[in-house]
């Protein structure tokens, strides 16, 4: 599930931290500018997920 949160810098800016994942699958994360363009990434990235094109690879030790 999908989540954004608000998060204010050192200096007041605001940014917004997107996160996106679903079970099974490493957890992915990234900041925006814009609320709609974080909600937007994260929906994108649980679609490729969901139709195999995650690119995101995970490596073990």
């Amino acid at each position: 599930m999908a989540t954004v949160t608000k998060r204010t810098a050192g200096k007041g800016e605001v940014r917004y931290l997107a996160q996106a994942g679903l079970k099974g699958h490493p957890p992915q994360s990234r900041t925006f500018e814009r609320k709609t363009d974080a909600s937007r990434w994260a929906q994108q990235v649980e679609a490729d997920i969901r139709a195999g094109r995650n690119q995101r690879a995970v490596h073990s030790p």
